[in-house]
């Protein structure tokens, strides 16, 4: 079983066989004797309590936040900026990591961390899945004289750990791969390559309004031009 303890919120219950949203009362919180205690029921910490469970061990999982399901802002892509500035989820974390004499200072920067199931996720649903950028690696490549680190040579990672949704699987593509864990697609409802015709003319109309080029593979081992639109990448579970 998986015991869920929300802290400054009731304490529930759950098992890997529950598929409700809502968690039953924990019976036990004083004498209860776990096998594993995971603290955060994020990205991390869920996943690993789930898979805990689901092969027999007893898990406590220990949450700040609540279960944020029904919230709007953490369901709906088109609410992802509404998110980061939920004060039922927002952790309100501050950046203070430079010294006095540090010549850049951006102490008290802002950095958006959620509380509740699912941890960063609940706002983090509309992040652009990006491979990386050629300048960044090539940079690091030449710094420490590592060619392992340049962009061309670390595409084969991204292929690893991609699994593609929206190209043909059958059809030869070095850059992209369908057996990873990281799922990728492009939302047809956000993007220009939408097979909705209205959605494609206003976006052919705003590229030919620009003057940029249309970037159509962002995570291709090809130079990128400097500037232009780009077709999204969503990374979506």
């Amino acid at each position: 079983a998986t015991f869920l303890i929300l802290l400054a919120s009731p304490i529930f219950a759950a098992s890997s066989s529950i598929s409700s949203n809502i968690l039953p009362a924990c019976p036990s919180t004083e004498d209860s004797i776990y096998d594993y205690i995971v603290v955060g029921a994020g990205a991390g910490g869920g996943p690993v309590a789930a898979r805990l469970a689901e092969n027999g061990f007893s898990v406590l999982l220990v949450e700040t936040g609540e279960d944020e399901s029904g919230n709007v802002n953490t369901t709906s892509l088109f609410a992802a900026f509404s998110a980061m500035d939920d004060p039922k989820i927002d952790l309100d974390y501050r950046i203070k990591e430079y010294p006095a004499n540090f010549p850049v200072q951006r102490n008290d920067q802002w950095y958006p961390r959620s509380a509740g199931i699912g941890g960063c996720t609940l706002h983090n649903a509309g992040e652009n899945s990006i491979a990386g950028m050629r300048q960044q690696f090539d940079t690091i490549s030449h710094t420490f004289n590592d060619p392992s680190w340049s962009r061309d040579n670390m595409q084969k990672y991204w292929a690893l750990i991609e699994n593609n949704l929206y190209l043909d699987p059958t059809a030869p593509n070095p850059d992209h791969g369908f057996n990873g864990w990281l799922n990728s697609s492009r939302a047809s409802a956000v993007n220009f390559s939408s097979t909705d015709p209205k959605w494609s003319a206003l976006g052919s109309s705003i590229i030919a309004a620009s003057g940029t080029p249309l970037i159509e593979d962002q995570n291709s081992h090809l130079p990128l031009p400097k500037s232009g639109h780009v077709l999204e990448l969503l990374t979506g579970d």
